[in-house]
């Protein structure tokens, strides 16, 4: 194997433990947002969270609702239902093992 190729696998690695990280500290304040009332900031957290782990497509399809409908809901105007929102953290939580925990 050559030295571009392993290094690539290095890359590929460190990133996959990153974005596990990532993912976690980013449920974990879009949760705590959701509690203290703070639902624009929780939808913006989870949008930021969407974009930078493929984006709407992979998100809506890993849910089960339609890219268009994930978009709109967590849109300024947005206003998911509980149980969209539970989706979509139960979804990151299956793709990624990650579990939240509250003390």
């Amino acid at each position: 194997m050559g030295k571009g190729v392993a290094a690539y696998q290095r890359y590929q690695k460190r990133r996959k433990i990153w974005e596990k990280g990532f993912v976690r500290l980013s449920l974990a304040v879009a949760a705590n947002q959701l509690f203290q009332a703070e639902f624009e900031e929780a939808k913006s957290t989870l949008r930021d969270l969407i974009k930078q782990t493929g984006g709407y497509a992979v998100c809506a399809d890993s849910v089960g609702i339609p890219e268009k409908s994930l978009t709109r809901m967590l849109g300024p105007k947005g206003n998911p239902t509980t149980k969209n929102l539970i989706a979509i953290f139960v979804s990151f939580q299956q793709r990624y093992s990650v579990t939240l925990e509250f003390k």
